[in-house]
């Protein structure tokens, strides 16, 4: 049985953002995403960063551009250290929760900062976060 995470949003932050709004060479356009993290075990903090970019798929012009930093507090953190000593190893569905909640975050924030522009109804597109997970935190070996 895997072994429960407790943790809480401490902070959302928007870090970066841009936009271009200069004229569209085509559509549709390209998507580039992805994910940072860290953490610090004396706070009991997990940092996941998503960014967004929208790319004009001839030009590849970085039409919009977002980064969100997302903090999660983690209860017990020194519990998840890995027998390495320095690695997190902490349970799919504690990471899958984070993940699908910075998306979400990043996506809210996007919809907010596009309103009213050319780009408006371009959105984070809705994902499974269990597939993006297994891509960000792969595991050696696997």
């Amino acid at each position: 049985m895997e072994k429960q995470v407790s943790l809480a949003i401490k902070k959302i932050k928007e870090l970066e953002f841009s936009i271009n709004s200069a004229t569209l060479a085509s559509d549709p356009l390209n998507i580039g995403f992805g994910v940072k993290t860290e953490f610090d075990i004396e706070k009991e903090t997990f940092d996941m960063n998503v960014v967004f970019d929208l790319r004009d798929s001839v030009t590849e012009a970085i039409l919009v551009h977002i980064k969100v930093a997302n903090t999660f507090y983690i209860e017990k953190m020194k519990e998840f250290i890995a027998a390495d000593g320095i690695a997190l190893d902490l349970p799919d569905s504690g990471l899958i929760t984070m993940l699908s909640l910075s998306i979400s975050h990043a996506r809210a924030i996007l919809a907010k900062n596009t309103s009213g522009t050319v780009f408006e109804n371009y959105y984070l597109p809705i994902v499974n976060p269990s597939e993006i997970a297994k891509q960000v935190f792969k595991k050696p070996n696997n």
